[in-house]
This record gives structure tokens, sequence and C-alpha cells, in this order.
């Protein structure tokens, strides 16, 4: 339903935005899917695949972990958007985040502010059965 409403919102952003939050929370597989999908389909409209990445990290899927680690490598150039990718894979409170998150925080030895959102997502993220290394 929601996909459809997706597809027959047209070039309506606020609506397509909306959308794409209530995507996230739905935490379906199929919900996953589909804001990948519309990742993809935003090209280069930084706004929108910021709302993206946020209903990524409400998803809470182990699928969406994967598509935020993806974002996350392919935005090397995007501080902001490596930025609203660790604050995702925090949301998802989901223990698959972690290894990606200590592998960001390794590679982010020359950025502050974003060794200081890692630990915080790191944070969230942590649960007793994915204890931190």
């Amino acid at each position: 339903m929601l996909q459809e409403a997706y597809e027959d919102a047209g070039n309506d952003r606020l609506l397509q935005a909306d959308i794409i939050r209530a995507l996230g929370e739905t935490r379906s597989a199929t919900g996953v899917t589909a804001l990948g999908r519309s990742y993809r389909d935003h090209g280069n409209d930084r706004e929108m695949r910021h709302v993206v990445v946020g209903a990524m990290g409400r998803s809470t899927r182990p699928e969406a972990v994967g598509l935020l680690k993806r974002v996350f490598a392919e935005s090397w150039n995007d501080p902001a958007m490596r930025l609203a990718c660790v604050r995702a894979l925090g949301e998802t409170r989901n223990k698959e985040a972690v290894p990606a998150l200590m592998e960001a925080y390794a590679g982010a030895w020359n950025d502050p502010s974003l060794k200081r959102e890692i630990v915080a997502a790191l944070a969230k993220a942590h649960t007793p059965s994915s204890p931190i290394p």
C-alpha cells in the first residue's frame, strides 16, 4: 500500500517524505527494499536522501544496517550524509550495526565530531549480546 502511494505521489515532495518515513516505521523487509530503491531514485537530491537514511534507521531491520553501511561508504566526500548514516545506524538499535560503527570509528581518525556521533550511536546499538570490543 505504501509503495503504491509513493509511486502515486508524483512530484509532491512532502508526501514522498511522509511515505518514506512511514516505510521505515513498518520495520519490514519489503519496506527496507523500498527505501533502498527510493534512495537510488533520488539520485543527487540530498534532502530526500537524508529523509530515506533517517527512515532506514527507524526500520531496525538487519537489511537496513547493510544499506546504511553501503551509503556510509559511498559518502566519503559528504560529511553530513556520513553523520546521518552513523545516527541512523545507532537508531536501528540492531547489534549488527556495532561492527559497522566500529569500522567507521577506525576510519574517522581526522574527524572528532564524527567520532563523537559514532560513540553515541554505539551506545544505542549496543546490547548485552553485542558487546563493544
